[in-house]
């Protein structure tokens, strides 16, 4: 399957994060000049005073602007980290061969388990990618083994097969799930199977997890690709 993201550029952060600071900034500071201006005429207008506009200035525009302008900083750099992670690790998942079917991030709360369940099919198998866990404390049954996930390693398991799950942690465990086509299927096949899967399989799951989402906001787990 043909990569759609383009790759992460690291070095085009800073040059976004300054200039949507320094927009933001503009804009703070103008808004709170003109308010600050506003605010000294009616002040020296009571008061019967010639009006101070350097107070406009140094008392309420600029502090307003330097403050505003350090809050925009950190939450654009913070924004645009996450989505370099974000690129990167959508591209990665891209590049792999035979990639297919749906990709999210499965949250699991502290101290809970997932019942046994099978998937509907093994033309797929499914792969795991820790990226939060407490190490030794979650794990997963599939038949008759039982694995404990590693960081930095990839589970891939049968998902047709009964499994389960545990989160004995008192922390979240967090798996980031993909699936590939199974190995033994030609590749007529996998275009057959992505063809009925894009007309069936994938819009029936995003309009239940759009539905799910519109009614808990804790539903974050919504990527699906059309």
């Amino acid at each position: 399957m043909p990569s759609t993201s383009r790759p992460p550029r690291w070095y085009a952060i800073p040059v976004r994060v300054l200039l949507v600071t320094f927009i933001g900034t503009l804009i703070c500071f103008a808004v709170s000049l003109l308010v600050g201006i506003i605010g000294t005429v009616a002040v020296s207008a009571l008061q019967h005073t010639h009006a101070n506009m350097t107070v406009a200035y140094r008392l309420i525009a600029l502090p307003t602007a330097v403050v505003a302008g350090a809050i925009i900083f950190v939450l654009a750099l913070a924004m645009e980290i996450r989505h370099y992670r974000q690129s990167k690790t959508l591209a990665a998942i891209e590049s792999v061969p035979r990639q297919g079917g749906w990709l999210g991030f499965s949250a699991m709360a502290p101290r809970t388990h997932v019942s046994p369940h099978c998937g509907v099919t093994n033309a797929k198998l499914r792969c795991h990618l820790p990226i939060e866990l407490r190490p030794g404390e979650s794990r997963i049954r599939v038949h008759e083994q039982v694995y404990s996930w590693k960081k930095n390693e990839i589970f891939i398991f049968d998902d047709s097969f009964e499994h389960e799950v545990w989160n004995d942690s008192d922390a979240r465990r967090v798996i980031l799930i993909f699936d590939i086509f199974h190995p033994d299927l030609t590749a007529d096949e996998v275009a057959f199977l992505e063809k009925v899967e894009g007309l069936t399989v994938k819009q029936t799951y995003n309009t239940l997890m759009e539905k799910y989402h519109n009614e808990s906001s804790e539903v974050a787990w919504m990527y699906q690709k059309t």
